[in-house]
């Protein structure tokens, strides 16, 4: 009966990863309301937005995803703008090529973030990004932050109180607006495709399709016995493909395909990820990092989209050309207690009821006109 306690059950998928995402998001929202009584002390009033000089970008966003589309704005702001920033690890594969190294600082808990902002409070900013805004971020700029002259927010609303510009979600029509404007704001143009360090070497494109069947979320899922039945349709039609992901995403599948005639693979880095896209000519995945990873690349995509992401999320649909294919998913929510009915299923039902409205049928012709 309790299915979602079975310690096989791949962690992104589990009742305790749900239960901490759902605390940690009710903690968030009551903190921020108590803390309004400081935005007084932070906010510094009649400030100019300096149009060169130091700035500090604290990034605190969520996924992957968020990071390559914030990295075409640092591409376009970093000759501007002496950059420091303060990110997560798994962050860093986005960064990397763009900020040099020693400007790049990444903390391995709350209190190693703190010492790192202790040690920034010694150095003359001219600004201050913060990139969504969190605990951390906010007790940072609290103690040690409070003094630069000209603070921006991006998904940082709450902290309006103390922003000199904020960069709303819900002022936008899609994601690529948002960041486009962004860097404008700081007079920079905003590249749609980017990651030229994989580009310099010319790949065969000996791959027809890449599927990548994974994603953190539950409400993003694709049925495992979906992808399945896609699969054996490629292989009746002679169609190459590959299959990519994490170990846990390819746990799932493992006792399901015996009888498919190609091996998964596991992505063991970001470098590896970019060079199996830049090697296929279709990439099939969720609206993931991986999605935005493969626009800009330049690679055509088909994609599975949930109702909270379709339209601001992926904005790739609309480009000419015909080269992004995006599913929608039901246009029903997709809250907390799917998430439970989900993991009460048996294992190749993993995934999200919402998406069954897209068939592999479906997917399976769109493939095939663009690989023809």
């Amino acid at each position: 009966m309790f299915s979602f306690l079975n310690k096989k059950i791949p962690r992104q998928y589990s009742f305790t990863n749900w239960a901490k995402g759902l605390i940690g998001s009710q903690f968030k929202k009551y903190f921020f309301k108590l803390a309004k009584i400081f935005y007084a002390k932070i906010y510094i009033p009649g400030s100019v937005k300096p149009t060169k000089g130091k700035m500090l970008i604290v990034s605190e966003v969520g996924g992957l995803g968020d990071a390559i589309l914030f990295r075409r704005t640092l591409e376009g702001i970093k000759n501007n703008y002496d950059v420091y920033l303060i990110t997560k690890k798994y962050h860093l594969p986005a960064y990397e090529y763009v900020i040099p190294k020693e400007k790049i600082f990444v903390p391995n808990n709350f209190f190693h973030f703190l010492r790192i902002a202790k040690n920034f409070k010694k150095i003359n900013f001219d600004l201050l990004l913060l990139h969504e805004l969190s605990v951390a971020s906010f007790i940072t700029t609290l103690l040690f932050f409070k003094n630069i002259p000209y603070k921006i927010g991006v998904f940082a609303n709450q902290a309006k109180g103390f922003l000199n510009k904020n960069f709303n979600a819900q002022d936008y029509q899609n994601v690529l607006d948002l960041y486009s404007d962004l860097t404008a704001y700081l007079g920079g143009q905003y590249k749609l495709h980017s990651f030229d360090e994989f580009k310099k070497t010319p790949l065969l494109k000996n791959n027809q399709i890449l599927i990548h069947i994974g994603s953190g979320s539950l409400c993003k899922n694709w049925r495992i016995k979906n992808f399945i039945e896609l699969f054996k349709m490629f292989d009746e039609a002679n169609i190459k493909y590959k299959i990519i992901g994490n170990k846990q995403d390819l746990q799932i599948i493992k006792h399901l395909a015996n009888q498919l005639s190609v091996k998964s693979i596991t992505i063991k880095s970001f470098d590896e990820l970019a060079k199996m896209i830049l090697d296929s000519e279709v990439v099939i995945c969720h609206n993931t990092s991986v999605l935005h990873l493969t626009f800009a690349l330049g690679v055509k995509t088909i994609s599975f989209n949930s109702k909270g992401n379709y339209t601001w999320w992926n904005p790739y649909k609309d480009f000419p050309g015909h080269k992004h294919h995006a599913f929608n998913a039901s246009d029903k929510e997709c809250g907390h207690l799917q998430h439970i009915k989900s993991l009460l299923i048996k294992k190749n039902q993993y995934g999200c009821s919402l998406f069954d409205s897209i068939k592999p049928r479906a997917v399976f012709k769109i493939a095939e006109k663009m690989i023809s």
